[in-house]
């Protein structure tokens, strides 16, 4: 499938996604922008794509191989980290709409790529996150995978507590899909 819509209501203006990804070859050697997989999306209630939240750019990307997010919107600029050269990584993306920062960090809960966007988070009311993005037939979940999903409202970085529940999170996960 393209995507699986999670409940309406779901997109908040800012949140923390903790997931499990894993990229197909096919997606590691496109040379098209259109067959990057998308791993998360914000979406309207009226199925509008308002961000892709998580998504991994092949030989297209600039620079190649990376998972990128973009936080508020679809636009630049995006954060990126280079994909490891494991099976399985876990991404944590992290969206502050009071900051616009946005921050992702790959298989480690404790150094984060980060950007500022311009624009705010505007899902509008009944709008919801989507693992894939079923407006996106090419740059859907048909070969790469996601795994285990965890979706926080709004942004715990800043929070101690929350920080270390993320990093016990990242290291669970990680012992469960085998990622040194």
């Amino acid at each position: 499938a393209a995507g699986l819509g999670l409940p309406a209501g779901s997109a908040t203006a800012s949140y923390t996604a903790v997931l499990l990804v894993s990229v197909a070859a096919a997606d590691v050697t496109s040379g098209s922008p259109s067959a990057s997989p998308i791993f998360l999306s914000s979406m309207t209630a009226a199925d509008a794509l308002v961000a892709s939240a998580a998504q991994y750019y092949g030989t297209s990307g600039t620079p190649p191989n990376i998972f990128a997010a973009r936080g508020s919107n679809a636009a630049s600029p995006f954060v990126s980290v280079p994909k490891p050269e494991t099976t399985w990584a876990v991404l944590v993306v992290d969206y502050n709409d009071t900051t616009r920062v946005v921050s992702l960090a790959v298989n480690q809960p404790d150094t984060f790529a980060t950007a500022t966007k311009t624009a705010a988070h505007l899902p509008g009311a009944g709008g919801y996150f989507e693992i894939g993005a079923h407006v996106n037939a090419t740059a859907s979940l048909r070969a790469s995978k996601v795994g285990d999903l965890y979706l926080f409202e709004g942004s715990p970085l800043s929070n101690l507590l929350a920080r270390t529940q993320i990093s016990d999170l990242v290291a669970a996960l990680k012992a469960e899909y085998s990622i040194v």
